[in-house]
C-alpha cells in the first residue's frame, strides 16, 4: 500500500495513517472472508 511514512511526524498527523491502514486491513479482511474479532 501507497502511504505517508509516519516517522518523526507528530501524533496528531500520525494517528490519520494509522486509522488508514486499520480501514485498509479490514477491507482486505473482509475481501477474503476472514471474520473480524470483537476488539
Amino acid at each position: 500500500w501507497e502511504l505517508e511514512d509516519p516517522a518523526g511526524r507528530p501524533l496528531e498527523e500520525v494517528r490519520p495513517i494509522r486509522d488508514e491502514i486499520g480501514r485498509r486491513v479490514r477491507a482486505l479482511m473482509d475481501e477474503l472472508g476472514v471474520p473480524a474479532r470483537a476488539s
